[in-house]
């Protein structure tokens, strides 16, 4: 049995004309929308991965939605699944 993995990001502060150049796109599964007052916690799947987002409230998602998402290579953090370490990138 293999392991389900899990990713946490936020919302991007990037405003460079080429984040898009230098970002990792992906789709993911709006699983579950949690709404925390400013922001909400998205929990979306992804192949079998569980991921978290925290996106502004102005963002409009709902579960069963396909979202696209682009995230900054310079600010995804990655974590070992079994130690829960930062891996250095």
């Amino acid at each position: 049995m293999g392991t389900v993995g899990s990713l946490v990001f936020g919302p991007s502060t990037s405003t460079s004309p080429t984040a898009g150049r230098t970002a990792s796109n992906f789709d993911a599964r709006v699983e579950v929308v949690e709404y925390l007052g400013d922001e909400q916690l998205v929990h979306l799947t992804r192949k079998d991965t569980a991921i978290q987002a925290k996106l502004p409230i102005e963002e409009q998602v709902s579960a069963g939605q396909e979202l696209k998402l682009t995230v900054p290579r310079d600010k995804l953090l990655l974590f070992d699944a079994e130690t829960g370490e930062r891996i250095p990138g």
